[in-house]
């Protein structure tokens, strides 16, 4: 989350957490790509199938 807020470098947080900077920014990276999934609406709409495979042979 810290690493998101940009409140401080990598390079601090590193050194606070004792994790290379490159891995925080690879973890930055990731949870900002995958966020907007979070609060993407996951129910189905009436008559449609759910995407599990229902209805599939």
């Amino acid at each position: 989350m810290e690493a998101i807020r940009g409140e401080k470098t990598l390079s601090q947080l590193g050194s606070q957490f004792k994790v290379h900077s490159i891995q925080i920014g690879k973890w930055r990276k990731s949870a900002v790509e995958q966020l907007p999934e979070l609060f993407v609406d996951g129910r189905t709409r009436k008559g449609q199938p759910m995407e599990s495979g229902e209805g599939a042979l």
